[in-house]
């Protein structure tokens, strides 16, 4: 899959099929701190601005591998920017999953 490709893969997870869409115990934690709620960060993957171009990268400790990418909008009144990749080896599922990463208030 193109980087590209991986982006509006991204999009569509958060707009239109929310339960392939994970969060991180760390992203959790942060949104807790920081006030801000899924609705909030799938709007943002959904139709934010993409900051950058999307990376590859692998997980040391899990071997999972896909496109990360860091997204930039405003939702509720607050610009977030919220990282996500796209898993497209490693998981153990057929359809790849995307997982939130971190987010946070620009």
């Amino acid at each position: 899959m193109k980087p590209d490709d991986a982006v509006e893969e991204i999009r569509r997870i958060a707009l239109l099929e929310s339960h392939r869409l994970f969060f991180s115990d760390h992203v959790e934690m942060r949104m807790i701190e920081r006030e801000i709620n899924r609705t909030q960060v799938c709007r943002v993957l959904a139709s934010g601005h993409l900051k950058g171009r999307p990376q590859w990268e692998t997980d040391q400790r899990t071997s999972e591998r896909g496109w990360k990418c860091r997204f930039q909008g405003i939702s509720a009144g607050t610009r977030i920017t919220a990282i996500a990749k796209l898993i497209l080896a490693g998981s153990d599922t057929d359809e790849p999953p995307a997982v939130v990463i971190t987010v946070f208030e620009d």
